[in-house]
């Protein structure tokens, strides 16, 4: 199934078989559960920079790539944060930056991190700016039951909003244990595909 899906990273866009598919942030955001009308277009346009430029980071990091004297240092406060947070909670990485897809609901994604942490899994998003719980609570649920789908995945999986912050602390959040989150992506689903389906 993975095999078929395809990631168009200049577009950012998914397709599956060809077809495009919608990823979990747009549908999240056609609901507009974040209100981002008033922020500056510049200033939105530099923090969508900085959060991509991080999960580059710590994407090249975990895959022992990162060549860190030529890390730029305006991003090296943030990768302190993401390995003081697995250092601090003795985290193992099981995946990282995986595309996921439903082939029942039709959407995909990229979730950021799942780690066991005292011998449970967690599903953790980084954020480096303002989390917002409803949008990171529809975010995760989205990814977990992707996750599940493909690989089948019984065991309970905690999930979370990891902030990294540039002087290298980090913030996690309350565990989003609410069973009808994924209830509720289904809905925003629903909304964005009648807003976009013809």
């Amino acid at each position: 199934m993975i095999n078929d899906l395809r990631f168009d990273e200049q577009e950012h866009k998914y397709y599956f078989k060809g077809s495009l598919v919608p990823n979990v942030t747009s549908i999240i955001d056609s609901i507009k559960l974040i209100d981002f009308g008033y922020i500056k277009k510049d200033v939105l346009k530099a923090a969508c920079y900085r959060g991509t430029a991080v999960h580059e980071t710590i994407r090249l990091y975990n895959k022992d790539t990162l060549d860190l004297p030529k890390l730029a240092d305006k991003w090296k406060g943030y990768l302190a944060a993401y390995i003081n947070f697995m250092n601090d909670t003795d985290a193992e990485v099981v995946n990282y930056e995986t595309k996921v897809f439903s082939k029942k609901y039709m959407f995909a994604g990229t979730l950021d991190l799942i780690a066991k942490i005292n011998g449970k899994l967690h599903l953790i998003d980084f954020k480096t700016g303002v989390i917002s719980s409803k949008s990171c609570r529809l975010q995760t649920s989205a990814y977990e039951s992707c996750y599940r789908e493909m690989t089948g995945e019984k065991k309970i999986i905690k999930r979370y909003a990891l902030k990294l912050n540039e002087d290298g602390t980090y913030e996690l959040s309350n565990e989003y244990k609410d069973k009808n989150d994924f209830r509720y992506f289904l809905s925003a689903l629903q909304i964005y595909n009648f807003k976009n389906v013809a």
